[in-house]
Order: structure tokens, then sequence, then C-alpha cells
């Protein structure tokens, strides 16, 4: 969850400076609705980042093992 947030938030705040600044040629962030747009997604990636950092990428396999239980009754001979 955290990997897919923090790539979200911050690839849509890097193509939204990318665009503004070279596409458009405007200034990105002075405008108040796109500096609260990007404010919000860099909120988002960074949210995501801890949360990656705190709960990591963990390991996925070697998760469970099997294990054989002999149930069967010996019999004395």
């Amino acid at each position: 969850m955290g990997k897919y947030a923090a790539i979200g938030g911050l690839g849509y705040t890097f193509l939204n400076l990318f665009n503004g600044l070279f596409v458009e040629k405007a200034k990105p962030l002075l405008d108040d609705r796109n500096a609260r747009n990007v404010a919000i997604a860099t909120a988002i990636g960074g949210t995501g980042l801890l949360l990656k950092k705190k709960y990591g990428g963990g390991k996925k396999g070697n998760r469970y093992k099997i294990v054989y239980v002999n149930m069967s009754i010996d019999k004395p001979e």
C-alpha cells in the first residue's frame, strides 16, 4: 500500500511541476488551486514513504512451511 501511495503522490507532483515549468511555461506553484493539489499529492507521497519504511517490504517467500506429523499408532510387537 505504501509503495503505491508514494509512487502515485510523488509521480503526480513531479509530472505536474514538469508540465507547468517546461510545457506550459508557467509558474505552477503560484496558482492557488494547483498549489493545493501539489501539496496534497506530496503529502500522500510522503505518507506512502513513511508507511513503506515502517512496515517495509518484508519477505514474500518462505512464509509457510509444510511439516509432516506422524500420527500413526505404533503397535508393540
